[in-house]
C-alpha cells in the first residue's frame, strides 16, 4: 500500500473517532461481532480495505448526510471531503431539491375534485342508509309482527344496515388515506352498491328513502343523527311521510 493511502487511512480513523465520519457495518454484524468488526477496521488497514470493497460497510459523512460505499473508492471520497467538493455537491443537491416544482395547480385541482366527489358519494350513501334505518324503525312500530315475520323483515333489514355501515367505514378510511397520499386509485377500490335494491316490499306504498330524510330534517332541523329517536318521534316522521303521498 502507498504511503499516501496509509496516511489517508490514518486521517479517516481520526475523523471516525471524532464522529465526523461514521463507519456503518452491514446489518449481519451484531453484538460482539460488530464490536470485533469495528476493532479490526481500526487496527488493520488491509481488513478495512477488504471489508469496504466487499460492501460489508459504508461510510457516512455526517455533516452532509452522505453515505459512500463501494464501488466508489473511499480515498476519493475522503479527498472530496478535504477539498470541499463534497460540501459543494451536497449544497447543489439541496438547492436542486428545494427548487423542484411541486404539484401543478391543475393536478391539485384534479385531486381536490376527486376528493370532493368521493366525499359526496359517502354523504349520499349515509343519507340512503339513514333513510333505510328510519324506514326499518318505523315499519317495526307500525306493521303487525306477523306481517314482518312472514318476509323475514328484521333479519333482512339488519343485514342491509350492517352492510351499509361496513361500506361507509371502508370509504371513510380510504378518504383519509387519499387526503394524505393523493393516490386517488384507492377510491376505485370502494364500491357503493344501491342499498334500496334489496328492500323487500311490506306494503304497496313504501315511503321513499329521500322523503323520510326530508321529513326528518323538517321536524328536527340541525339535530345530530346519532341521537336516538324515541318511538313517538319515529311514528311522527312516518305519519308525516304517509300524508305527503
Amino acid at each position: 500500500m502507498s504511503n499516501l493511502r496509509e496516511a489517508d487511512y490514518i486521517q479517516l480513523k481520526k475523523l471516525i473517532s471524532q464522529d465526523k465520519i461514521l463507519l456503518l457495518p452491514h446489518k449481519k454484524y451484531k453484538g460482539l461481532r460488530q464490536t470485533m468488526f469495528y476493532s479490526r477496521c481500526g487496527i488493520s488497514q488491509k481488513f478495512f480495505e477488504k471489508a469496504y470493497k466487499n460492501k460489508e460497510m459504508v461510510l457516512q459523512f455526517r455533516e452532509f448526510g452522505l453515505q459512500i460505499g463501494a464501488p466508489v473508492d473511499w480515498q476519493d471520497a475522503l479527498a472530496d471531503y478535504n477539498s470541499g467538493k463534497m460540501q459543494k455537491i451536497a449544497k447543489e443537491s439541496s438547492e436542486a431539491f428545494s427548487k423542484k416544482p411541486g404539484p401543478s395547480k391543475e393536478y391539485e385541482m384534479s385531486i381536490n375534485s376527486e376528493i370532493y366527489e368521493f366525499e359526496t358519494k359517502i354523504k349520499d350513501y349515509e343519507d340512503d342508509l339513514f333513510g333505510i334505518t328510519l324506514f326499518y324503525q318505523g315499519t317495526k312500530l307500525l306493521q303487525p309482527f306477523s306481517v314482518l315475520e312472514a318476509v323475514n323483515f328484521d333479519k333482512h333489514y339488519k343485514s342491509i344496515i350492517n352492510r351499509g355501515k361496513t361500506i361507509i367505514s371502508k370509504a371513510e378510511e380510504a378518504l383519509k388515506e387519499v387526503k394524505i397520499s393523493h393516490n386517488t386509485d384507492r377510491f376505485r377500490e370502494i364500491i357503493f352498491p344501491p342499498l334500496t335494491k334489496d328492500m323487500p316490499p311490506i306494503i304497496d306504498t313504501i315511503p321513499r328513502v329521500k322523503l323520510l330524510i326530508e321529513t326528518y330534517d323538517e321536524l328536527f332541523p340541525g339535530r345530530d343523527r346519532k341521537i336516538p329517536l324515541t318511538n313517538q318521534e319515529i311514528i311522527l316522521i312516518m305519519n308525516r311521510v304517509i300524508k305527503k303521498f
